[in-house]
């Protein structure tokens, strides 16, 4: 049957878009506008809610009309509140640890080694341009291009970096940070700007530098970058990875919202929803 769900939202974070202008009453009406969808849909499906929205909207708005509903928790949204740090020694030295600090800064001794060591951030529709090709090119070959986890080789995400993303870079919503050594890429970050946020989308690099960590070179990188730009808070979106959590100083609860019509086919579909997510779980 018919269902309705958030396109892109395998690739995409929900930095509540409903909440860029805060109003209590168009956040009422539009959860509560979720029964009449119900009349044209079998179920809806809304991922990446905060705890506020679910608690504070979405399960008032779930009394005011017949549904079967299905409300579970994903893996929490990590973040580092930047305002309250003592610069980015202090948040090296309280946060990351001096073990880690004196690793990173040992391996990145030795990336020295092999040449100029620099970061590049690219800011326009223009600098994507130059740089789409080796951008791909290095998340083609990373560990995650080869598990087939990667954002820009995926068929379904094309409109998404083929033609939204050089609209936001134009807004000045996304820029992209390469980590480069003698001139050749080795490493990128696709960020999410917006306000004083600083959104941590995504980020690959080439499998043959893995020793040198630059990844998370690039990372700390940007998270001194955006505490000397003004940013109060540096979001890791989506995932539980373990480095984010070693990384971020708070969490949010995230959560799935899978709402069915009380007719025998939306029974169905709320039963086979259970079903899925019982399998996921053994």
């Amino acid at each position: 049957g018919r269902g309705l769900w958030v396109g892109l939202s395998d690739i995409a974070d929900c930095l509540e878009p409903l909440v860029i202008r805060p109003d209590e009453s168009l956040l009422r009406t539009v959860f509560e506008a979720l029964g009449q969808l119900l009349g044209d849909y079998r179920f809806i499906w809304i991922p990446l809610l905060n705890e506020r929205l679910v608690r504070g909207y979405l399960e008032p708005a779930l009394q005011r009309f017949p549904n079967l509903t299905g409300i579970h928790h994903r893996a929490p949204n990590h973040f580092v509140d930047l305002a309250a740090q003592a610069g980015f020694d202090g948040y090296l030295t309280d946060v990351v640890g001096s073990k880690t600090h004196r690793d990173c800064r040992r391996r990145l001794r030795l990336l020295e080694q092999l040449g100029p060591v620099e970061h590049v951030t690219y800011r326009t529709p223009n600098d994507l341009l130059q740089f789409d090709v080796e951008m791909r090119s290095i998340e083609k070959v990373s560990w995650k291009g080869r598990e087939q986890l990667g954002h820009l080789t995926k068929v379904e995400s094309g409109d998404f970096f083929n033609e939204l993303l050089p609209k936001l870079m134009a807004l000045g919503q996304v820029e992209i940070t390469a980590l480069r050594v003698n001139q050749m890429a080795i490493a990128f970050e696709i960020a999410i700007r917006r306000g004083g946020s600083y959104g941590f989308f995504h980020i690959a690099y080439l499998p043959d530098y893995r020793k040198y960590a630059p990844g998370r070179q690039l990372m700390l990188h940007n998270i001194e970058r955006a505490m000397s730009e003004g940013c109060t808070e540096f979001d890791f979106m989506q995932g539980g990875h373990e480095y984010k959590q070693k990384l971020c100083t708070g969490s949010r609860e995230l959560m799935d919202a899978f709402i069915c019509q009380r007719s025998l086919a939306g029974r169905l579909n709320h039963w086979l929803s259970r079903l899925v997510r019982r399998r996921r779980v053994d």
